[in-house]
């Protein structure tokens, strides 16, 4: 059965009941629980408005190639999204993601048009069967603050480093106490075998007793592969995981006094690469609890943008590579804003071209 299946067998023997949910039990943290920070993004709140119907037939999977433009010194300069999401079955479709998103057009290969609001994005129609709305979304320069991974480029005795560190962190509130090692240890082959991320109906709990409540951090762990380029030199090759019982910062020296450019590509770890392995000796609620979050918080980084279906697949890869900004000239004129004459933009707009162009490619694939 697939990993992102969902908890379907676990549900017989692990989620209790409320009058099974007794003193002697301990609630689990949900794989798929969401902190209070985003991602996923948000889209510009206006006052009086509401989200909106969401209706869709069967399940929607979640496809996201997240293009970051990094300048010279490794700091974002814009974020391109494609998203491809797929409806499974035949009726009509209405539902808004949020983003704070300036500019939206659809993408290649797909069946229906994108609307932009200021809530995010709008799409409405009818599917006959399967179909496919992909959109192709520039976003505002904050989304960028909420990225997995931070990278510096900077100069140090006569070389270059190149310093990638995992900053996808997350706050959950768990129980805690004791349980038993060996429910524990039924509990990860399970988790193993049937999956762990789609939202199941009630707590998932143990057998155990309660001290009660704590604030946990944990990070999503991040796999990080691509090259570093010198000119005239052979590439660097990357190849790091960042978190999950690793450091999660790592730093690279690179020969010579030439800003190097980047092409990196990031993607939070699966279920299975988080979950402690067979042979792994059971652990402690409290690094079961903090497993779990690792797990929910790799869950969240896969929907950079929501998907209407938060259960349904999804899949996200951040893809970072160095472009160069760019001085674009404006002609004074009329602002649609209110009449002002329009200054001169730094288009940290990246060679926008690089980045939409990419985010196009991509969406042939």
């Amino acid at each position: 059965m697939p990993l992102r299946v969902g908890l379907v067998a676990l549900a017989a023997g692990l989620l209790l009941t409320p009058a099974a949910a007794a003193a002697d039990s301990i609630t689990l943290l949900s794989p798929s629980a969401r902190t209070s920070a985003p991602p996923p993004l948000v889209g510009r709140p206006t006052a009086g408005v509401t989200a909106g119907e969401t209706r869709f037939s069967g399940k929607l999977r979640n496809a996201e190639r997240v293009s970051v433009g990094i300048d010279r010194s490794g700091a974002p300069v814009g974020v391109v999204v494609t998203q491809r999401l797929t409806i499974s079955r035949p009726g009509d479709f209405t539902f808004l993601v949020p983003a704070p998103a300036t500019r939206v057009v659809a993408a290649p290969g797909s069946q229906a048009e994108p609307g932009l609001r200021d809530r995010g994005i709008v799409w409405q129609g009818f599917a006959s069967g399967r179909r496919v709305l992909a959109a192709t979304i520039t976003l505002a320069s904050t989304s960028a603050a909420v990225l997995p991974l931070r990278v510096s480029v900077e100069r140090r005795r006569g070389a270059i480093e190149v310093r990638l560190r995992n900053v996808a962190r997350g706050r959950f509130t768990v129980t805690t106490g004791s349980v038993d090692p060996a429910a524990v240890t039924a509990l990860l082959g399970r988790l193993r075998r049937d999956g762990t991320t789609s939202v199941v109906p009630s707590s998932l709990a143990l057998p155990g007793r309660s001290t009660g409540h704590a604030a946990i951090t944990v990070t999503a762990p991040l796999r990080v592969r691509g090259t570093i380029v010198v000119p005239g030199r052979s590439p660097i090759a990357v190849s790091v995981v960042l978190g999950a019982g690793r450091p999660t910062t790592e730093a690279i020296s690179v020969p010579g006094g030439v800003l190097p450019t980047l092409d990196l590509r990031v993607q939070p770890l699966g279920p299975a690469e988080i979950l402690p392995g067979r042979r792994d000796p059971a652990p402690s609620l409290a690094g079961l609890q903090q497993v779990l979050g690792r797990v929910a918080l790799a869950w969240q980084y896969q929907h950079f943008l929501d998907s209407p279906d938060p259960s349904g697949p999804s899949a996200s890869v951040y893809a970072y590579r160095t472009v160069e900004r760019l001085q674009v000239p404006v002609a004074a004129g009329r602002s649609t804003g209110g009449g002002d004459t329009l200054a001169i933009v730094l288009a940290a707009v990246l060679g926008a071209a690089a980045l939409v162009g990419g985010a196009i490619l991509w969406a042939h694939l």
